[in-house]
């Protein structure tokens, strides 16, 4: 009975052993894996923190790219500006000096038909007699003749008319009307009524500007430009449209006048007789 109950508390301290042993065995192994665990998260929000910094990254790249892209642009589009302002202002240039030429021929060419009178009235003596006489035969060369002197006096006054026109200083557009004019620093005209705004508008260089002013003034300083070479442009083709008509006229009248010549000599010859 004894050697029954020895067996039987071995046995029982036996169990009691392995059972510690278990559960010395899972206490060790579950900080293990709560380690293993907690190591694998911060891996993992470090993974993270580190994509995140490196999209960053990216997106500020992007950014400073498009931004230098869109600088770059507008350079261009400055440099583009400039060259139509001074493509403008060189034409306008070139026209000013071509109808300054006109006008000049013009005002030599106004008063041939009154020279011509003056010459013929003038005349005495053999010549005279001829010429009058040649008239008084064929009139209707003389009356042709006068038509065209006439006609290219008044040509060559209308097309004076409009080079003075072309000629003529223009101020932006608006500049005498309160509603279209706008102050611009190309442009540094304005009237003494608005010396307030147009100082104010010059004032905001002082700072400094960006790009996005600088294509704003050339912009509307381009817009007046077009119109000041449209208006010049009108001006000079109907200038040297009368010239052309003058010179016409003037031409047709020396042609019938040589044809009148001709006809006096004839008639200086037949009236000398053999």
């Amino acid at each position: 009975m004894s050697e029954q109950n020895t067996k039987h508390i071995k046995r029982a301290e036996l169990a009691k052993a392995c059972v510690d042993n278990a559960q010395g065995r899972k206490a060790s192994i579950a900080p293990t894996e709560q380690n293993g665990k907690q190591t694998k998260s911060i891996e993992l929000a470090k993974a993270s923190i580190n994509n995140a910094q490196g999209g960053n990254g990216a997106v500020d790249s992007k950014v400073s790219i498009a931004l230098s892209q869109q600088i770059a642009k507008q350079t261009k589009s400055i440099e583009l500006v400039k060259a139509g302002f001074e493509n403008a202002q060189s034409r306008i240039g070139a026209i000013d000096t071509k109808v300054s030429i006109s006008v000049g021929l013009l005002s030599l060419m106004l008063p041939v038909p009154m020279v011509v009178v003056a010459w013929l009235t003038g005349l005495g003596g053999a010549a005279a007699t001829h010429i009058f006489a040649t008239c008084k035969g064929h009139p209707l060369p003389c009356v042709l003749l006068a038509v065209l002197l006439l006609t290219g006096m008044v040509f060559a006054f209308l097309a004076i008319l409009r080079g003075v026109s072309c000629l003529s200083p223009r101020g932006p557009n608006g500049y005498c009307n309160p509603a279209p004019w706008r102050p611009n620093a190309l442009f540094p005209l304005h009237h003494p009524d608005r010396k307030d705004e147009f100082c104010t508008h010059v004032n905001q260089l002082k700072p400094g500007v960006d790009l996005p002013f600088v294509l704003d003034e050339y912009e509307h300083q381009l817009v007046e430009l077009g119109h000041i070479l449209h208006e010049k442009i009108t001006d000079m083709k109907a200038c040297f449209r009368r010239l052309k008509c003058c010179l016409l006229c003037y031409g047709l009248s020396v042609f019938v006048a040589m044809t009148l010549a001709l006809m006096a000599i004839l008639h200086a010859a037949t009236a000398a007789g053999p």
